[in-house]
């Protein structure tokens, strides 16, 4: 529940459900959390002793948020010389980029959505963020 993380929360990919599992908000304060949804029911992973199995679990919703995470600081960077964005940016475009789902807009079961990396490089190219203002 930390201020400046980004919490992942796992839906059901082949319904877009909540899973029975996953944590939902508002926090003490009233933030929202958790910010973004990624798939986290039967997802194929690794396995001891070089195999494969399905997991569940936001520890599998995770992955694929941070594979998006570093897809959008990689396209920045082309854009940018190298430069590093600030992480606050990239949380950002992740949030505003996402497909909603739930109620309409950012809500306590599904923040602010499915976590969409094509939307948010789209942003990232059409320089569709202020910062520092």
């Amino acid at each position: 529940m930390a201020k400046n993380v980004l919490t992942v929360g796992a839906i059901q990919s082949n319904n877009y459900l909540v899973a029975s599992f996953s944590s939902r908000g508002p926090v003490k304060d009233g933030r929202i959390k958790p910010e973004i949804m990624s798939s986290g029911v039967n997802v194929q992973s690794t396995y001891p002793y070089n195999s494969y199995g399905n997991g569940v679990g936001t520890s599998m919703a995770c992955p694929g948020v941070t594979g998006s995470l570093a897809l959008l600081y990689e396209r920045y960077r082309q854009l940018h010389a190298g430069s590093d964005p600030k992480g606050a940016l990239i949380k950002a475009i992740a949030c505003n980029t996402a497909e909603d789902l739930g109620n309409p807009g950012p809500d306590y079961s599904y923040g602010f959505g499915l976590i969409n990396a094509r939307r948010g490089v789209e942003a990232i190219d059409s320089a569709r963020y202020i910062i520092s203002s």
